[in-house]
């Protein structure tokens, strides 16, 4: 039931799931999740961060929203993510301009915001506007707003504007075959009164309260049924659900269906599959037989080294 008030209402689970289903192993791999809030007037925003809690957010930069559309006015609210079962590995947030400090134009501006560079390489820093310093840090604006001697945008007293923010994970290896899942939460609060401050405490109070949902009611990523794709075998059987449409690995000892190869080396994915199959030969030549549950040949072709694309979707009744 709806609570009014209650922060389950004001917020948006979400899980990702990452599977590399190449035939190669990633090395130093980041991911970010990139946000452009535009909380009420996108021109007069600040933001930050709290580590502690894997958290970034958006707060009003002066005690009044406005003027312009969408508008908040009086005691405006605040907008976090925060990761619910991934450490947060780095914020950032930058300008809607085309400056050193502003969008990222490139693969490698994109590669390098991931890890909390610069545009030229130089790292983030802590204090002022993170450019420039002595001391890289992994946070932009760690401290909190209502403290002035932590560093924040309030006590940095930066001009509010169009900020866009972006948190990350990594550096990452994901061999082939491994999945990367995380769960991440959007938040919203807003107090019933007060400056631009006082939804920030509420904020993170309705964080706690949501973690404590997330806790009890389960992780996605811990139902995750997908298989790690793709799947390596030296020779497996495979079963065939026409009246589900969907492939699942079997035992070695399922005799409905079988993969022949000479000394293994097959890959298979998507496991489940519903409408494609994809089979790949590593430096061998191997042939496919599908058979449905009851024994009945489906599909039954020899293939060359490389990777094969099966419709299992239109396979005959």
């Amino acid at each position: 039931d709806t609570i009014p008030g209650n922060p389950i209402d004001q917020a948006i689970f979400m899980s990702y799931t990452l599977i590399n289903q190449s035939i190669d192993d990633y090395r130093d791999l980041y991911v970010g999740l990139w946000m452009d809030v535009d909380l009420g007037t996108f021109s007069d925003d600040y933001v930050g961060t709290d580590d502690k809690f894997n958290l970034f957010y958006t707060y009003n930069g002066d005690p009044v929203d406005g003027p312009g559309f969408g508008a908040y006015g009086a005691n405006p609210p605040a907008y976090g993510v925060a990761f619910l079962n991934q450490n947060l590995d780095f914020m950032r947030t930058y300008n809607n301009d085309f400056s050193n400090f502003g969008n990222p134009e490139t693969p490698e501006h994109y590669y390098r915001y991931l890890q909390n560079l610069w545009k030229d390489s130089s790292f983030l820093t802590f204090g002022g506007n993170g450019t420039g310093g002595m001391v890289p840090t992994n946070y932009a604006y760690s401290g909190d707003p209502a403290d002035s001697s932590e560093w924040s945008e309030v006590s940095v007293g930066n001009f509010p504007g169009d900020r866009r923010m972006m948190g990350s994970l990594g550096p990452i290896d994901l061999d082939r075959g491994e999945k990367l899942c995380f769960d991440v939460v959007l938040i919203f609060a807003r107090a019933d009164s007060g400056d631009n401050l006082a939804a920030i405490p509420l904020l993170k109070q309705h964080y706690l309260d949501l973690r404590q949902f997330y806790i009890d009611e389960g992780s996605p990523c811990d139902l995750q049924i997908v298989s790690p794709i793709p799947q390596e075998v030296d020779s497996t059987q495979i079963l065939l659900d026409t009246t589900s449409s969907e492939l699942e690995i079997g035992t070695v000892d399922t005799t409905v269906s079988s993969i022949f190869t000479e000394e293994g080396g097959v890959s298979i994915a998507p496991i489940p599959a519903t409408d494609e199959l994809f089979i790949t030969l590593r430096h061998r030549q191997g042939q496919v037989l599908l058979r449905d549950i009851h024994g009945k040949e489906l599909f039954n072709q020899s293939f060359t080294e490389g990777i094969h694309k099966i419709d299992i979707q239109h396979l005959p009744p």
